[in-house]
């Protein structure tokens, strides 16, 4: 376009160079314009998808951790559980020990008697 605009120019007069040069920068601007607008457009779509595929990566990671939390507090709980249990056990295992130590001392008693 420059090239036919540039042939143009030494047979035409001043007012209708003025009018092609004018016509040239709209055109050129038009087109720049819509060039930017397209691009624009792409990068925006591109920042919503973005912010979608976060948005339901969040989502997915709080379900996690709810549910992680529950596990955790269920551990917990066993824990609990099973500590009460080693400290009966450990009662269960001390009495049965003083009871071995006395039949030993009844069977020496008798023994010596």
């Amino acid at each position: 376009m420059e090239s036919t605009l540039a042939s143009l120019i030494p047979t035409l007069g001043g007012p209708a160079i003025a009018l092609i040069v004018v016509i040239y920068l709209y055109l050129k601007i038009t087109s720049q314009r819509k060039a930017t607008a397209i691009e624009r457009d792409k990068d925006s779509q591109e920042l919503h998808d973005k912010i979608l595929k976060h948005d339901f990566e969040i989502t997915n990671i709080k379900g996690d951790f709810a549910q992680q939390r529950n596990v955790n507090d269920d551990l917990n709980k066993q824990i609990v559980e099973l500590s009460k249990a080693v400290a009966q056990f450990s009662v269960a295992v001390e009495t049965l020990t003083q009871a071995v130590a006395e039949l030993k001392q009844d069977i020496r008693d008798m023994r010596n008697k």
